[in-house]
């Protein structure tokens, strides 16, 4: 009896110790598939986050070799064809609703991806050759932001450089567009009275790359009700790189407690070409 004791009291120990090992490797497999999981996700996520900007980057390659792109704007002062925007649209649309590892890519890209919509929606609206003034105004503040998006990524750390030599007037141009729309959302203008009259005063720092011929702001003054009480604008002639620039603009309405520049117009001079030293 004794015997048999013995012998029940260890193979219900043998159990015990089976039963623990399969929950052991239940939970070691467990997480193995987990870790595995998140590894996969994270190695998707960081895929995402090099291949968007270099799709980005192709796009406008192709949309530049086009024989009327956007240089047009810089040349002419309008846009007659939209292409580019849709051959951009078939690159990145892919990417719409990923999940990137950098949450500011991630901003951008949704931004960048919305931007292109909006300006292929007012040019299936509005032709561009022969309705330009209806066409730009539903064009220019989508493509605005697409020129913003494509400053910072160019200026964050996102390996986004369209950089090759027989673009260079194209990439130049669209960074010099980015940066002076981003540096006008951050103007601070100070204010001060003299008399009947406001003035408005700025200084901006041309780190656009590119010299500017001519710059024009116009500003909206407004009461404390958000009601325009006058117009305003900046202009200023002859800028080099780097130069700094004194923004002003007057005001003469004395219930005026806000302003809001509501359009930029700006001629840059043409890239200068790089030689070599001897």
């Amino acid at each position: 009896m004794r015997m048999d004791r013995y012998k029940n009291e260890y193979e219900e120990q043998q159990k015990k110790r089976v039963s623990k090992r399969r929950v052991l490797l239940i939970v070691i497999f467990v997480s193995i598939v987990i870790i595995a999981a998140e590894v996969a996700t994270l190695l998707t996520m960081t895929s995402i986050d090099r291949s968007f900007p270099r799709s980005v980057e192709y796009a406008l390659y192709e949309g530049w070799d086009l024989p009327v792109n956007e240089l047009q704007l810089q040349t002419t002062g309008r846009i007659t064809d939209t292409a580019f925007i849709d051959i951009e649209m078939e690159a990145v649309s892919r990417y719409a609703n990923k999940n990137y590892k950098d949450d500011e890519l991630s901003r951008l890209a949704s931004e960048y991806i919305s931007a292109i919509k909006a300006c292929q929606q007012a040019a299936s609206q509005y032709d561009p050759a022969t309705e330009p003034d209806a066409f730009w105004n539903a064009f220019s503040e989508p493509y605005g932001r697409r020129l913003k998006v494509l400053y910072k990524m160019h200026n964050g750390d996102f390996h986004f450089t369209p950089d090759k030599k027989q673009y260079a007037d194209e990439s130049a141009y669209i960074l010099a567009q980015g940066w002076l729309l981003n540096a006008t959302d951050n103007l601070s203008f100070k204010r001060t009275d003299e008399g009947n009259v406001s003035h408005y005063d700025a200084e901006l720092k041309n780190e656009s790359g590119l010299g500017i011929e001519y710059l024009d702001l116009e500003v909206e003054l407004l009461d404390a009700s958000g009601k325009v009480k006058e117009t305003s604008s900046v202009y200023i002639t002859d800028a080099d790189i780097d130069e700094n620039m004194h923004l002003r603009f007057i005001g003469t309405s004395d219930k005026v407690t806000e302003y809001r520049i509501v359009s930029e117009t700006c001629k840059f001079k043409e890239r200068e070409e790089e030689t070599d030293e001897a």
